[in-house]
């Protein structure tokens, strides 16, 4: 029997007061970011001549934990490798949202989405996905479709999931997985699926089979996901939210 853990409560934030076209909080648990979106502006000789460039610029808030081992300030190599897996998740959200936005409606211009973790308890990749959809929602960008990321992961069995798991969940969790889908579920955009100790899992032979598990479980919940922006969105504006390009 295949069991799946729904995981941490989500919450979204609308109507920030901003500088920016739109601004968001996203975040399930203790894992929140902030995105603000600007633009469309002229790109001034970068990127597509024809559609829109996207730039992504993420940072993230520095302290520590709370008291105790956990709370010992990063060392330099441990921050130099948190700032690769921050470029790459840059990157990331960089190329999903390439593929969202509707690029012929902005020629020649620039969309830049600046992302801010807040608190990074586990699952951020596809918080940082989710938060800046959030912004380009509430800016009005014209996009082809609303983007709705998940991130699970498998225990040693492989029978059992977590939805949205924490930074302690993946730390001994023997796969874990992101999968971002289109507003019909049918589209995969992005997914990234890593066996953190294939030793751990009874059977070993069962990595595709746990992907696809993996993106099962994601694409079953885009319909609530969806369901939830609008409700959320319909709170923040005061009107229903039910006629938007979801």
């Amino acid at each position: 029997m295949f069991t799946v853990t729904e995981g941490r409560n989500r919450g979204v934030t609308f109507g920030l007061p901003s500088h920016a076209l739109g601004a968001a909080e996203y975040g399930h648990g203790s894992t929140r970011v902030h995105a603000a979106v600007r633009g469309p502006e002229g790109n001034r000789g970068m990127g597509s001549y024809d559609g829109v460039t996207v730039q992504v610029h993420l940072t993230r808030a520095r302290g520590v934990c709370a008291a105790g081992a956990a709370g010992r300030i990063a060392t330099t190599s441990q921050r130099k490798d948190q700032k690769n897996r921050d470029v790459q998740a840059a990157l990331i959200v960089q190329g999903v949202l390439e593929n969202v936005i509707l690029s012929e409606a902005y020629p020649r211009s620039v969309v830049t989405v600046s992302l801010h973790i807040l608190r990074d308890d586990g699952s951020v990749l596809s918080a940082l996905l989710n938060g800046a959809m959030a912004a380009l929602i509430e800016s009005g960008i014209m996009c082809t479709t609303t983007l709705v990321a998940a991130t699970v992961s498998f225990s040693a069995t492989g029978k059992e999931c977590q939805m949205f798991p924490t930074a302690d969940e993946e730390s001994c969790a023997a796969a874990v997985g992101t999968y971002v889908h289109d507003s019909t579920g049918l589209g995969l955009l992005y997914s990234d699926f890593t066996v953190c100790n294939s030793n751990n899992i009874s059977g070993k032979a069962i990595d595709s089979s746990l992907y696809a598990i993996g993106e099962g479980v994601c694409r079953e919940r885009v319909a609530a996901s969806i369901s939830f922006l609008r409700e959320e969105l319909t709170i923040a504006v005061g009107q229903s939210a039910t006629e938007m390009s979801f």
